[in-house]
């Protein structure tokens, strides 16, 4: 049993993803899943590189649920998963969607913590990863281009007045 042809959007780990995309461009609408983790699950379930959502039978889809949620226990390669060695509990895993936002705020609030440098430019709202910063990645309103205000090169002169005497005729 296909999906229907006329459903546009299929519900996956409580996400919309279009049914007309191919299976992996589908599946990377799920934050916390690329490309690299998508062709891996392709090739788990056996399909062709050119298959659509609109394609899967519901007992692949439950199989894909349960391998997205659980990858390490499917057999999946450690480096594929995004949290290798968590700090908290010492496990590889693999965090999708609204979780994986959760856990990636609890990792800068511990940076900002701890005061590491990474911690600290996230504080004040600066590139973390080492990109210059004089130029490129302003923020805010553009001030423009002001121009300095010329001095005047001419000396006030003592002014001498002169009377003129009229004469008279």
């Amino acid at each position: 049993m296909n999906i229907d042809e006329k459903d546009i959007y299929v519900r996956i780990l409580n996400v919309n993803v279009n049914s007309q995309e191919k299976f992996i461009y589908g599946l990377r609408k799920i934050k916390g899943i690329g490309i690299r983790f998508a062709t891996i699950l392709q090739k788990k379930l056996h399909l062709s590189n050119m298959s659509k959502i609109s394609e899967l039978d519901i007992d692949i889809l439950e199989t894909l649920n349960d391998q997205m949620i659980k990858p390490e226990e499917k057999g999946f390669p450690v480096w594929i998963m995004n949290r290798i060695k968590d700090y908290r509990s010492f496990e590889n895993g693999q965090v999708i969607s609204s979780i994986l936002e959760e856990y990636i705020r609890e990792d800068i609030d511990r940076l900002i913590k701890t005061k590491s440098n990474r911690g600290e430019r996230h504080f004040r709202g600066l590139k973390t990863r080492g990109q210059h910063t004089r130029t490129n990645g302003r923020k805010g309103k553009t001030m423009g281009v002001f121009r300095r205000k010329k001095k005047s090169t001419t000396k006030k002169k003592k002014s001498k007045t002169k009377k003129k005497i009229k004469k008279k005729k």
